[in-house]
C-alpha cells in the first residue's frame, strides 16, 4: 500500500501539478493558480474571448511580461513594486517589466484592468499580471495570470520562472 501511494505521489510530481516548490511550473488550466489561455470558468468574464491590448501583443513578441499596475502611495503597492524590482535583478533580460501607475496618466492601466482583472466588483491595487506565449496543442497561445494585492517574492519568483520557461515552448 505504501509503495502504491509513493508511486502515485511521484507520478503527480512528474506532471507538474504539485505546486509547493519554487522550481516547479504552474500548469496551464482553469484553476485559480493556473496560467490561463481563455478566461477560466470561475472568472467574471468566463466564456468571453480574451482580447489582449495591442501594446501587450507587441511586447509579448519579444519576451514574457510582468506588468504591475499600482499607486505610489499605497503600502501594498510600494511593497509589491520593491519585491518586483529586487527580483528582476536576478532575471536579467529574460522578461520585460512594465510599470504602470494607476493615477489616470497611463491608459494602459485601463486596458490592464479591463482585460486582466481576476475578480468581480470594484478594482483594487496593486494588480500584478504575468504573461507568456507558447504553442499549446498545435496553436500559438498567450498564457496569463493575474493577482490583486501583494503576492510576496516566492509567488513572483515562481510565476516569473514559469513564464520564462514556457515562452516559446511547444506543449
Amino acid at each position: 500500500m505504501k509503495k502504491a501511494a509513493l508511486i502515485i505521489i511521484f507520478m503527480i510530481a512528474l506532471t507538474g501539478c504539485v505546486k509547493n516548490s519554487i522550481n516547479e511550473k504552474y500548469i496551464i488550466g482553469d484553476g485559480k493558480d493556473d496560467f490561463w489561455i481563455d478566461y477560466p470558468s470561475w472568472h467574471p468574464k468566463a466564456g468571453e474571448k480574451v482580447e489582449h491590448p495591442p501594446w501587450v501583443l507587441k511586447e509579448i513578441e519579444k519576451k514574457p511580461l510582468v506588468i504591475l499596475v499600482h499607486s505610489n502611495n499605497c503600502l501594498p503597492c510600494i511593497q509589491q513594486q520593491k519585491d518586483l524590482e529586487d527580483l528582476l535583478k536576478n532575471f536579467g533580460n529574460d522578461i520585460i517589466y512594465i510599470d504602470i501607475t494607476a493615477d489616470g496618466s497611463d491608459s494602459r492601466a485601463w486596458d490592464a484592468y479591463n482585460v486582466y482583472y481576476p475578480l468581480e466588483g470594484q478594482w483594487y491595487i496593486p494588480l500584478t499580471i504575468i504573461i507568456s506565449k507558447l504553442e499549446y496543442k498545435g496553436e500559438s497561445c498567450i498564457i496569463w495570470h493575474s493577482e490583486v494585492g501583494r503576492t510576496g517574492k516566492d509567488w513572483l519568483t515562481k510565476y516569473i520562472n514559469s513564464s520564462i520557461s514556457y515562452y516559446g515552448a511547444k506543449i
